[in-house]
């Protein structure tokens, strides 16, 4: 099974920010919570980004400020790490041209 069959809306384009309550929502909207794709015990994979929208909602409501900014605060600024962002929320650095 493609991974697109299980959310069509996802897969195409929108002009509409994928923000986490839209992402719920979709989920929901689904019977992604309801249904397993196979049988526990089984060796098939699929991949899935739940954990992490459980996880960037869990942070947000514990940090307080947006997930963007948990990032920068937390994992970008603390690592050096200056071009990262967090796509869809954050604004991309200015692009460095290769020397």
């Amino acid at each position: 099974m493609a991974e697109s069959s299980l959310l069509p809306g996802v897969h195409t384009p929108s002009t509409r920010p994928w923000t986490p309550s839209r992402l719920w929502q979709s989920y929901f909207a689904h019977g992604l919570h309801q249904r397993p794709l196979f049988p526990p015990g089984n060796s098939v994979f699929a991949y899935r980004d739940t954990n992490y929208l459980v996880l960037g909602t869990l942070l947000e409501r514990v940090c307080r400020p947006p997930l963007a900014e948990v990032y920068q605060q937390r994992i970008f600024r603390p690592l050096g790490l200056g071009s990262a962002y967090l796509e869809y929320y954050g604004r991309p650095p200015p692009a460095h041209p290769w020397p």
